[in-house]
C-alpha cells in the first residue's frame, strides 16, 4: 500500500493538500502540463525530496522518519534517464547490484533474468553508450528493478522515443508491473493509456482526475494543458523585468578623432 497524506507544495504555487492511498500492484500513470507537479510527486515517492508537509509511505515505510527501508524497495529512474556510458551492461547492473547489497549468486541469477525479460542479452557485453536509443531507454527502466524491489518511479521512461521504441519501454513495463507497483509519468496520454491501470492527472499541484483509462478523456486533458500553458504565460507577461545593477553612461558617438 502506498499512502499520501496532506502532501502541499508540488509545485510553487499554493493548493489544497494531496490524499492518496493507492493499493499495491499496479500500474500509476501521472499526468499534466508542465509545471504541474509530476517530477515533484515522484521524487516524493522515491524518498529522494524532502516532504514540506504531510508524509508519505511505501509499504508502511515512511520515506523521512525511516527513508533507509522505505528508498531500499523502491527503484527510481529520474528524468533524463542518466546512466554510465563507459560501463558495459552487464558491469553497469553488477555494479547496481553490489550497491543494494545483493548477493553475488543472487545477483548473476536476477541479472540474467531482468536482461531476458528486456531483451538486452545480446547488450550484456555492450557500452551503454554504444546502445541504440530504444536499448539504453530499457536499460534504464531495468536497472531500477536491480535488488528486492517491489515499487518503481519512472519520471518520463518515453522522453525523445520513437512510436515503435516506446511500445517496446512500455511493454518492459508491463513485464516488470507483474510482480510490482510502478508510477510512471509522461506528457503524453498515449504512452500511458495502453499501459496503466489508473491515471493521476495534476494540475498546478492539485490532483484534478483520478481515474480509469477508459473514463480518461483525451480532449479533456488537452483542454486543461492549453489552459495551463495560457495561464503561464499570463504570470510570464505580468512579472516586471528585473533591474540591471550598476549605472548607465552616455557614451558620445564622436570620437576625439573625428573632433
Amino acid at each position: 500500500m502506498i499512502e499520501l497524506k496532506h502532501l502541499q507544495a508540488l509545485t510553487d504555487r499554493d493548493g489544497a493538500p494531496l490524499h492518496l492511498r493507492l493499493p499495491s500492484g499496479a500500474i500509476y500513470g501521472i499526468l499534466g502540463p508542465a509545471g504541474a507537479g509530476k517530477e515533484r510527486l515522484l521524487s516524493l515517492l522515491a524518498g529522494s525530496a524532502q516532504e514540506l508537509g504531510g508524509s508519505v509511505k511505501i509499504n508502511g515505510f515512511d520515506t523521512k522518519t525511516d527513508s533507509i527501508r522505505a528508498r531500499s524497495c523502491t527503484g527510481f529512474l529520474p528524468k533524463g534517464a542518466p546512466l554510465y556510458g563507459e560501463m558495459t551492461v552487464g558491469n553497469f547492473l553488477h555494479f547496481l547490484a553490489a550497491a543494494r547489497s545483493v548477493a553475488y549468486e543472487s545477483a548473476m541469477r536476477q541479472i540474467q533474468n531482468l536482461l531476458d525479460t528486456a531483451d538486452l542479452s545480446d547488450c550484456k557485453h555492450t557500452r551503454i553508450r554504444d546502445l541504440t536509443p530504444s536499448e539504453r531507454a530499457r536499460l534504464a527502466v531495468l536497472q531500477t528493478a536491480v535488488g528486492s524491489v517491489d515499487t518503481l518511479v519512472l519520471d518520463t521512461p518515453f522522453f525523445a522515443l520513437g512510436e515503435q521504441e516506446a511500445k517496446q519501454v512500455g511493454t518492459l513495463i508491463s513485464l516488470l508491473a507483474r510482480e510490482r507497483t510502478v508510477f510512471v509519468s509522461s506528457p503524453n496520454p498515449d504512452h500511458l493509456l495502453p499501459l496503466c491501470d489508473r491515471l493521476l492527472v495534476l494540475d498546478r499541484g492539485r490532483l484534478v482526475s483520478d481515474v480509469l483509462p477508459s473514463e480518461f478523456s483525451t480532449a479533456e486533458y488537452r483542454e486543461l494543458c492549453r489552459r495551463a500553458n495560457a495561464a503561464k504565460k499570463e504570470e510570464a507577461a505580468k512579472k516586471p523585468l528585473p533591474e540591471r545593477e550598476g549605472k548607465y553612461e552616455l557614451i558620445d558617438e564622436e570620437s576625439e578623432d573625428d573632433r
